[in-house]
């Protein structure tokens, strides 16, 4: 992409990805640009911080997908939610930054960082009956629930709707981590794409953060689920839920119960999976939670 209106402008430009989870700083001098690109693994969430007092506004572009920078206020620097999909292939990459200044000048800024490769444990389950064996008119429907779920991701905002740190839905024991590789019946499956929380059925399910409703309703392998929007690319997904709460379009802020802990759909007991996603990127909800304690 081309610069639109060429100029020269002396600043200090100071732009640093904060991570969480397998994640190393590079060592050595920082480019002339002073910008410090660390090493991130795949899962991971992250910030990317302009501090750039002359830019009213800034935008990333990562694999043709824009990355909305915010402001928490008058003086804070410019960031954005950076989330790296476990599937990302390992190596170099780039982020593209351009940035409009308070004269209305554009320029653009280039960030190189790595994406580390990360060794995901396995898992093995065994299912009865058409739990553990789909037939074909099951993976259609699969197949049709899973365009209807990439729709729903499509429907983000980038207005920050969160504030403060995320917390966890629910406590309990993790039984399932994100990233696992499944083996259903000796089957090899995909990669699991949240963490299962173990907790008695009923167990009341909190939002993480302010946000608002995305969608509610059931699928044969995640059984009833609520997906929300918190803003700036962040969404999150609640599955196998005994019951639902909420509902599409609503409002929740951070602590209100949308619903409780079940073992609908695919599920061999009552347990809770949580999900996230930046950027429509899957991330593993646990470095959500870590990124905004720090």
């Amino acid at each position: 992409m081309k610069t639109l209106q060429p100029f020269k402008i002396y600043l200090f430009i100071s732009a640093v990805i904060l991570f969480s989870g397998c994640a190393e700083v590079k060592t050595g001098e920082p480019p002339p640009q002073a910008i410090m690109p660390p090493t991130v693994c795949q899962g991971s969430a992250a910030f990317l911080i302009l501090n750039d007092q002359a830019a009213t506004e800034a935008a990333a572009c990562k694999d043709n997908t824009t990355i909305s920078f915010y402001r928490d206020n008058a003086t804070a620097p410019l960031r954005a939610l950076l989330g790296t999909d476990l599937d990302e292939p390992p190596g170099g990459k780039e982020l593209r930054i351009s940035i409009v200044a308070k004269d209305g000048r554009f320029r653009q800024q280039r960030i190189a960082y790595t994406v580390l490769k990360k060794d995901f444990s396995t898992q093995h389950l065994t299912l009865p009956g058409a739990k553990g064996v789909p037939g074909q008119q099951t993976d259609e429907r699969f197949e049709r629930e899973k365009a209807i779920v990439e729709k729903i991701f499509t429907r983000t905002v980038q207005e920050k709707l969160w504030c403060g740190v995320f917390i966890r839905p629910i406590a309990g024991e993790i039984t399932t981590d994100f990233g696992t590789r499944r083996f259903i019946n000796g089957v090899p499956k995909n990669h699991h794409t949240g963490i299962d929380i173990k907790a008695p059925a009923g167990t009341p399910v909190a939002a993480p953060a302010n946000g608002r409703v995305l969608y509610t309703g059931r699928f044969s392998l995640s059984g009833n689920s609520i997906f929300i929007d918190h803003g700036t690319g962040i969404c999150t997904m609640y599955f196998h839920l005994a019951s639902i709460a909420v509902q599409s379009g609503q409002k929740v802020k951070k602590g209100d119960t949308i619903g409780t802990v079940g073992s609908t759909g695919r599920s061999t007991g009552p347990h809770l999976h949580w999900g996230a996603r930046i950027n429509n990127q899957r991330v593993d909800p646990l470095a959500l939670v870590a990124l905004f304690n720090k």
